[in-house]
């Protein structure tokens, strides 16, 4: 039955109907009477094999792909070929990409040694990329291997992405050899892999990062204190790390360093995200991550301080705030929230200051509050000029009057 199968496959690979050589294939490679290929005789192997190497040679790149997903069954006997493949210079390059990515599911010391030169030699970056992630899956065995690339100029970025992916704390030390490499794309990134790991070398290589020369550098020295940063973190360690980016020249880096105070979640990390909130030339892309950095915090400190900044904001600013209020969660907090929103609308002069994102805003985030309180100004916003404010008004209306019944 098996050989029957074989032979019409091969028949289809003589009219050079790939698509039905690899149907048949999957019928043969995964058929329930035929589930273990690895048994079966040594000649039919090597015919099966042979059929399913013209595809990866000729076909094209969809039958390629289910080709990928099957070959693996024949097991070790796919090995040699498939490196021979990919040391192939000649060899189409889809091809060797394909054997590649083959490649990462077997294990064993020509495997690595192949993909290692790969990673090493290849000019192709689709190619070093496929074998950067072939390495990846042979786990913790291809760190020394991956650690020797550091050196070597054309493969240290691939070998440290690879060891980034490798979730072992024995990729740190080599990661460590390189966070002061002269190119600052490997800086960076081997700082950001850096960040995923808690080990005491750790933390003053990001703190010295934050003065590297190359914004790349600093953004990722700024996200890897964030990662870092949580309610139980030392912040007399952190606060005056970060305090600092909030005034860097490149707004990325200010931007990410928002993002860190707020998970720090601490009264200092509060009040240094409000200053700078209330700044008067913190221009509005900081403002508007400021407010959810604030918003983060989920403290009542922080939404005091997003109501003292209220005023002072642009429109697309308020608009976030009122938004990042409405998203609160915890009843206190929602109460606090619904009741700035109450305040400002009862110093807002819609007829002279029209905004109906604003007006929209506040309907949608009462809606979320769920505060009865907010009714009679939403009977007021029903009325608006404006279509889109009514009908936020109406929504909100609508699941105030489920709230109000269920209480």
């Amino acid at each position: 039955m098996i050989l029957q199968q074989v032979e019409v496959a091969k028949e289809a690979a003589r009219c050079g109907d790939w698509g039905s050589v690899t149907e048949l294939l999957r019928q043969l490679l995964q058929s329930a009477d035929n589930n273990k290929p690895q048994q079966w005789q040594p000649e039919v192997q090597e015919m099966v094999l042979a059929l399913a190497l013209q595809v990866l040679e000729t076909g094209d790149f969809s039958t390629r792909w289910h080709m990928a997903k099957l070959l693996p069954a024949l097991g070790s006997i796919a090995i040699d070929p498939l490196i021979t493949i990919l040391e192939d210079s000649e060899a189409d390059l889809e091809e060797r990409w394909f054997a590649g990515r083959l490649l990462g599911q077997f294990r064993g010391p020509d495997v690595m040694a192949v993909l290692v030169q790969v990673l090493q030699q290849a000019t192709d970056p689709d190619l070093s990329a496929i074998a950067a992630h072939a390495l990846a899956n042979q786990g913790t065995v291809a760190i020394p291997h991956l650690a020797s690339l550091l050196t070597h100029p054309s493969a240290c970025l691939h070998a440290l992405h690879t060891l980034a992916q490798i979730p072992d704390a024995s990729v740190v030390t080599p990661m460590l050899s390189v966070v002061t490499h002269a190119d600052p794309e490997v800086r960076s990134a081997a700082i950001l892999a850096l960040s995923n790991f808690r080990d005491e070398r750790i933390l003053p290589v990001l703190m010295s990062a934050v003065h590297d020369r190359t914004t790349t550098v600093r953004r990722a020295a700024a996200i890897g204190l964030g990662r870092w940063a949580t309610p139980n973190a030392d912040e007399a360690v952190l606060l005056p790390v970060l305090t600092p980016l909030l005034k860097d020249w490149q707004m990325a880096v200010c931007e990410e360093a928002a993002i860190a105070l707020g998970r720090l979640k601490t009264e200092g990390a509060v009040r240094v995200l409000a200053t700078e909130l209330r700044a008067p030339l913190t221009p509005l892309p900081l403002q508007i991550v400021l407010i959810r950095a604030l918003a983060w915090t989920e403290t009542s400190l922080a939404l005091t301080f997003l109501q003292q900044a209220l005023p002072q904001l642009p429109a697309p600013a308020v608009v976030e705030l009122i938004q990042v209020l409405g998203r609160v969660s915890g009843e206190s907090l929602q109460t606090q929230a619904a009741s700035i929103l109450l305040a400002f609308w009862s110093t807002y002069d819609a007829l002279n200051e029209p905004e109906s994102k604003i007006l929209q805003a506040l309907a949608h985030a009462w809606e979320l509050l769920g505060d009865p309180r907010a009714i009679p100004a939403l009977e007021q916003l029903k009325h608006h000029a404006q279509l889109q404010v009514v009908l936020h008004a109406d929504s909100a209306l609508k699941q105030l009057a489920i709230v109000t019944c269920s209480l």
